[in-house]
């Protein structure tokens, strides 16, 4: 009897911490990572899930969502489970992000593709694999462990060029008070990002892809992205002349 009680509590012990995972991201308010947030967050409850984030420095944040401690990667580019076995994309794009490179408002500095920026200075937020798998070997880098802390290193003249995301660091700019900032045309690349599932996740794989899919087709993801484009955009038209 003591068993079958004990077997009782420990099932529906499961069953309550299966409703609700965690998955890792990015440090700092990034706006791309408060959409994929808002995003995962309407899909999950979707599915009578709570979900939660645990904010890490880029690599570490990976590492963590590979090892199983946890239920995933928030959003990452496509082909992180290439290099991470236990990450399983889900097929569905929930950020669209324009990666440029940003510079002192006096620097006369013209990019072209990621090639040009190898007579520059280039700081940026270490572990963003996207800017660190284009990078040429011969670019002179000066990884931050923050956006904030590329930015800063900029505005100082430490380095040349910062790279990020556009809104990501054009609210970072507008946060840290700088004037002397701006994002150079064209951007660098634009990309989309994926949501990850540890493979301990693998159940969940189609229920998610189909509930995405839906809030596509019902234009969700594409609310939540215009609702924070609009947040920027007045800075945005300030510092370039036309929206982001």
């Amino acid at each position: 009897m003591r068993l079958v009680i004990l077997l009782l509590v420990m099932g529906v012990s499961w069953y309550s911490r299966s409703q609700e995972v965690t998955f890792s991201t990015f440090q700092g308010e990034d706006p791309i990572t408060h959409i994929s947030i808002d995003i995962m967050t309407d899909a999950y409850r979707r599915l009578g899930i709570t979900m939660k984030v645990l904010p890490q420095p880029g690599e570490r944040a990976l590492i963590t969502a590979n090892s199983g401690l946890i239920d995933g990667e928030l959003f990452r580019i496509k082909g992180m489970d290439d290099i991470y076995k236990n990450l399983i994309r889900v097929p569905v794009a929930i950020a669209e992000i324009e990666i440029v490179a940003f510079a002192r408002k006096e620097s006369p500095i013209s990019v072209s593709g990621w090639a040009s920026l190898t007579p520059f200075k280039v700081g940026y937020n270490r572990g963003v694999k996207v800017i660190e798998d284009n990078l040429l070997p011969s670019t002179h880098v000066e990884p931050a462990n923050t956006v904030e802390n590329a930015m800063k290193m900029l505005e100082a003249g430490r380095t040349d060029i910062a790279i990020d995301g556009l809104i990501n660091g054009l609210k970072i700019i507008n946060d840290l008070g700088f004037k002397d900032l701006l994002p150079i045309e064209p951007p660098l690349e634009v990309i989309h990002g994926f949501h990850y599932l540890h493979t301990k996740n693998r159940h969940m794989l189609k229920p998610l892809t189909k509930i995405l899919r839906d809030m596509e087709k019902e234009g969700v993801i594409r609310n939540y992205r215009e609702r924070v484009l609009n947040e920027v955009e007045t800075f945005s038209m300030n510092r370039t002349g036309k929206a982001p």
